[in-house]
């Protein structure tokens, strides 16, 4: 198990959205929030320009299907997404949710 984020070696998937914001009143500052707040996400990158969401999580924590949930209560309709394994890394982000896990 890894003493970073608590995953397996190569259980690290990353899932790619694509998203549109019909009424331009959504915020991809939003959309980061709301990935970045469920449990087992890594890192979100959202490139609002291309309507391209890219979330690496453990789909032993989270699911998908629930990064797309999340998605959608933001006000973005999910076009399409695409899972693909990667592999296994870490940024200070996960190191940092880690951390916070323990303080509460």
């Amino acid at each position: 198990m890894c003493k970073t984020c608590g995953c397996g070696n190569g259980a690290a998937m990353q899932l790619e959205l694509y998203v549109e914001d019909h009424d331009g009143r959504c915020r991809p500052q939003t959309l980061h929030a709301r990935l970045m707040g469920a449990p087992g996400v890594l890192h979100v990158k959202v490139d609002e320009d291309a309507g391209r969401v890219l979330a690496d999580f453990n789909p032993q924590q989270t699911s998908a299907q629930e990064l797309e949930r999340l998605a959608a209560e933001a006000g973005y309709a999910v076009i399409s997404s695409e899972i693909r394994e990667m592999d296994h890394q870490h940024g200070i982000t996960a190191f940092l949710k880690r951390i916070a896990g323990k303080l509460t």
